[in-house]
């Protein structure tokens, strides 16, 4: 259903050919003052929100000449919990997770799948599991056919992200990570001195729950990546952390995220997102493909 854009209410906007003063309010907060003259004029269009702000059901964010996900896959809110927002772990290239559930200590919970590399019983994220099923041989080797065809990136049959939201979603390449975080000012390690209600100019932010910003409560930690261009754009990715063996580690404390691309200096290891509230890199190599990392799709 169309419904008129209102997060933004505008004040005091007088019809002359002289100076005006323009108040910009969000959610409530004064968040930018503009003076109109007759050699500077401003013009305040309202748009329609409608399908073209989601794909499939699932509502993105244009930054970077990129959709965004709002959410990663198997995720239900933006930040509201870890039960909530954290989504679904993979190892790179499963459609499936290798776990039920996690019990009390952040230990996973096995499970029997029938859709992963190696079909059957799966309770850990090791190499067992991803490519060998040989409780004695617990070393990497290649999957037959490959999951990257003869190139370096996941072929959409092993997408998950489109194998679960269906249409034009994908897993980021990391090249897809890198034109997020030039759009949002690029920086070797976020912002950690975030303003307390608003936040004014583009940038990396490290966001440590809960915290409240322009209107929206984060009750987990993580990265808020806002546009440059306009700051109104933005997309968060909670701190999810990642699944070694069988166990969540780094939760509330890391974001890895896969990307679609192979490291090809050593193919058994992908590039991934890897932020925490001291470093940013878009093209960290250090995860073997058989961890458990989260998911957030993206499409052109």
């Amino acid at each position: 259903m169309k419904k008129i854009a209102t997060t933004l209410i505008v004040l005091l906007a007088t019809l002359s050919t002289y100076a005006q003063k323009v108040e910009v309010y969000l959610n409530g907060e004064h968040i930018d003052t503009y003076y109109n003259t007759p050699e500077k004029q401003y013009r305040f269009v309202f748009k329609q929100t409608d399908d073209w702000q989601n794909i499939n059901g699932y509502d993105y964010v244009e930054i970077g000449g990129l959709k965004w996900a709002k959410m990663n896959v198997g995720a239900t809110s933006i930040a509201d919990s870890p039960e909530t927002s954290y989504g679904n772990y993979y190892a790179w290239g499963e459609l499936d997770t290798y776990y039920k559930s996690f019990n009390s200590e952040d230990k996973v919970n096995s499970k029997t799948s029938e859709i992963t590399h190696i079909r059957g019983n799966k309770y850990s994220y090791n190499w067992i599991n991803y490519c060998t099923g040989n409780t004695n041989d617990n070393t990497f080797k290649e999957w037959s056919p490959t999951p990257f065809g003869s190139g370096t990136v996941l072929q959409q049959e092993y997408d998950v992200a489109n194998w679960e939201w269906k249409g034009t979603w994908r897993i980021p390449m990391w090249e897809d990570f890198q034109k997020l975080y030039d759009a949002c000012g690029g920086a070797a390690a976020p912002i950690t001195d975030v303003p307390e209600k608003t936040i004014t100019k583009g940038g990396i932010y490290w966001i440590d729950a809960p915290k409240t910003i322009d209107g929206t409560t984060y009750n987990v930690s993580g990265v808020l990546c806002v546009a440059s261009a306009d700051r109104t754009k933005r997309v968060f990715f909670p701190a999810a952390g990642n699944v070694q063996n069988v166990e969540r580690k780094s939760k509330g404390t890391l974001c890895t995220y896969w990307s679609s691309s192979l490291y090809t200096a050593n193919k058994s290891h992908a590039y991934c997102l890897y932020v925490n509230n001291t470093n940013v890199e878009t093209k960290y190599s250090g995860a073997p493909r058989a961890y458990g990392l989260v998911i957030r799709p993206v499409s052109d």
